[in-house]
């Protein structure tokens, strides 16, 4: 679905993009995302017109925001045709069709066949997509969903109130945000939250880890900060490391890849930013402070030691150059000398 134009930072200006600032990037990047996936399926309409069933006006994905199941469908769509299933294919295409003249809302939701149908396990197997270990998504009780949609509100009501530029960001990139919990078992992935290219505008929360405003907010704006980057990535990288070649901290002793090694610094580094902020203008409780002060405090941390090697050893793109030296030197003007 990428459109690789090159020179990303040119196509979003001047624009701050480590803090946002008002009118966010968010919305634009969404409407990006939905044009890049329109001009696809015209593309495919074309190429597979004789096992696809007809041809769909594009229009409404450009006009309004749709659920992640539209994306979802699209890369299903794409391998379906890449395996010769096309009955399939054309059941896909059709789901797309109609499922793009439905315009949405963001919303909190549990992840199960009631809220999401099908798309539920659609879900499951797309977010473990090149995973080393898949992770198991399972619904929450009906007590942890209920309090889940009350929290979340909360937490977007403080983030307005701290930052309105930031909400907006977030409301831009975010389209269903979804409660999750994950198996109680030792070989479990643990997980807080999730997010996926090929889900576009979906962020999943472990609801079992996050039961409070401040750690729900934190997890929002951690997912969406990986929205944020999938969004500026689709038209030029951010690194050119090869995947296969690993990198690690001490904060993040997992060898990965220089680009997941990007997105884990950058998500560190504006989560500190976001907490500084609460800090500043939040109007928070004892046990909030100090929550916020040792989450600042530790991602801190990973930032700086995750910048340090990725400006050592990433083959960087003007883009992603551009937004770890942005990120630092806003981190450096904002930290107590």
């Amino acid at each position: 679905m990428s459109s690789r134009s090159g020179g990303a930072w040119r196509v979003w200006g001047n624009a701050e993009m480590f803090v946002p600032s008002l009118p966010s990037l968010g919305p634009r990047i969404d409407q990006a995302m939905r044009e890049d996936l329109a001009t696809s399926l015209e593309r495919l309409s074309h190429r597979a017109a004789a096992v696809l069933p007809m041809s769909f006006d594009t229009a409404d994905l450009r006009r309004h925001r749709v659920d992640p199941g539209v994306f979802a469908r699209y890369y299903d769509l794409v391998f379906a045709l890449q395996g010769g299933r096309f009955d399939e294919a054309g059941r896909l295409w059709q789901e797309i069709a109609d499922r793009a003249r439905k315009a949405v809302e963001l919303a909190c939701v549990a992840f199960d066949s009631a809220s999401l149908g099908e798309d539920a396990a659609r879900f499951q197997r797309l977010f473990a997509l090149g995973a080393a270990t898949a992770p198991r998504f399972l619904p929450p009780n009906a007590a942890a969903l209920v309090h889940f949609q009350k929290t979340v509100p909360s937490a977007l009501a403080l983030l307005e109130a701290v930052h309105p530029a930031w909400a907006e960001e977030v409301r831009g990139l975010t389209t269903r945000i979804v409660a999750v919990v994950t198996p109680a078992t030792p070989d479990a992935v643990a997980l807080s939250g999730g997010s996926s290219l090929m889900v576009w505008g979906a962020i999943l929360i472990n609801v079992a880890a996050f039961p409070d405003r401040i750690g729900t907010l934190s997890v929002i704006a951690h997912e969406a900060t990986h929205q944020f980057l999938f969004g500026l990535s689709r038209a030029e990288l951010l690194v050119t490391n090869p995947v296969e070649d690993k990198f690690c901290t001490e904060l993040r002793p997992i060898p990965r890849s220089m680009n997941a090694m990007f997105h884990s610094t950058y998500v560190s580094g504006r989560i500190h930013a976001l907490f500084q902020i609460l800090a500043d203008r939040g109007d928070l409780s004892p046990a909030e402070r100090q929550y916020v002060a040792d989450v600042s405090a530790l991602q801190s941390r990973r930032f700086d030691q995750g910048s340090e090697l990725i400006l050592r050893h990433g083959q960087l793109t003007p883009l992603g150059r551009r937004l770890i030296e942005e990120a630092r030197d806003v981190l450096a003007t904002t930290r107590p000398r």
